[in-house]
């Protein structure tokens, strides 16, 4: 990957961008797109909906989708010596939070925080296996009490985890919300590729999509808006080649192999 669309990459990625909170990853689509596309709008849901207009006559609509939201959480409570307590959005995997570095998006700028949970060392033996459910776990900025707190930030504030795109070996790098920054990514290229080589047969849609983790919101939306004759949803998926999983059941899938093509009667009407 050329160090400017791995720089791209990377500036989506750290955008934050929870469901219902997507603004700022947008803006970076739209700036993108803007001199590219025949035209860039957004939706009322927030969907950003960019189409490049082919050549020739009947043209067909072809819809590509990859939705821009990330799983996050949203400022819940705020007890008495300052410990945040946080709701999920989206489908948080409660193992993986505790420990977590994590940014509260306030009005004043983001604030830095680490998820907490009781220390094992202090767990009766039978919990300790146990998942920690969300309600048990909290968020610590370093304040002495809630209204230390509450000078900072506010009830509803949304919450994403730190930042991380990093180089792997080889080829491969690893961010947060790669669920679903990299689709978002990868059909702005298409774009921005089909416009630089030019005479595209097809009105081609470029739409990075809201609220997936939530319920498909944006996308359910927005192809009533464009009403294509082809749509293809660019997400993320599981490979098969680590630990643990049955290729029997999820399939014959790995890492460097090229994308995985989804077929079947709830994807092809």
């Amino acid at each position: 990957m050329e160090q400017k669309y791995y720089d791209m990459l990377k500036e989506l990625s750290q955008a934050p961008s929870p469901s219902g909170f997507e603004q700022p990853v947008q803006r970076i689509i739209r700036r993108e797109l803007a001199d590219v596309a025949s035209e860039v709008k957004t939706d009322v849901m927030g969907n950003v909906i960019a189409r490049l207009d082919g050549c020739g006559e009947s043209r067909p609509r072809v819809m590509l989708a990859g939705h821009c939201d990330e799983i996050g959480f949203m400022v819940k409570y705020i007890d008495d010596n300052g410990f945040i307590y946080f709701a999920p959005i989206g489908g948080v995997d409660p193992h993986l939070v505790p420990g977590q570095r994590v940014n509260i998006h306030a009005d004043s700028g983001e604030i830095l925080g680490v998820v907490g949970k009781k220390p094992i060392h202090l767990m009766e033996a039978k919990d300790r296996e146990k998942v920690v459910p969300f309600k048990d776990q909290y968020i610590d900025i370093g304040c002495a009490d809630r209204d230390e707190v509450l000078s900072l930030l506010n009830i509803g504030d949304p919450i994403t985890f730190v930042p991380s795109l990093e180089r792997l070996q080889g080829d491969l790098v690893t961010s947060r919300a790669f669920d679903d920054k990299m689709g978002a990514f990868v059909i702005t290229r298409v774009l921005q590729q089909v416009a630089q080589r030019g005479n595209a047969p097809v009105d081609l849609y470029s739409v990075t999509t809201v609220q997936e983790e939530v319920g498909l919101r944006g996308a359910s939306a927005s192809v009533y808006g464009v009403n294509p004759d082809v749509g293809i949803a660019v997400d993320v998926g599981f490979s098969s080649d680590f630990p643990g999983v049955n290729q029997k059941e999820v399939g014959d899938l790995g890492v460097g192999r090229g994308p995985i093509i989804a077929r079947g009667a709830n994807i092809n009407p």
